[in-house]
């Protein structure tokens, strides 16, 4: 998954939270990493937060995962770009064959 953001205007952003799904009877799984970049002019970016995510993480029943990254100080930014790895294949513990779905419900951004 890769989204990218446009805030409009130059926004000191403080933090980003992102809202993920997990539910393994459907084949929905968290992601694998997630990346944060900012950029002022939708070019050049910067990295702003990566968060790999322990395989444990992918077992148990449906639920929600936010993950937050936060940055002190604010960064300023205009556009904001997160990138999501699928799991891909379905785990071997799963018991089916096929791939795996990325479901991100929510991208939130704070800042002033």
């Amino acid at each position: 998954m890769e989204a990218t953001i446009d805030l409009g205007v130059e926004f000191a952003v403080d933090s980003v939270t992102l809202g993920f799904l997990r539910d393994p009877q459907s084949w929905i799984f968290l992601p694998e990493q997630a990346v944060i970049d900012i950029s002022m002019d939708g070019k050049t970016w910067n990295a702003y937060d990566r968060t790999v995510l322990p395989q444990r993480q992918q077992r148990g029943i449906p639920n929600t995962l936010r993950l937050s990254a936060s940055l002190v100080p604010a960064q300023a930014a205009r556009y904001i770009r997160i990138t999501a790895k699928n799991l891909g294949p379905l785990p071997a513990w799963h018991g089916s064959k096929g791939e795996c779905w990325l479901f991100c419900d929510e991208i939130v951004v704070h800042g002033h």
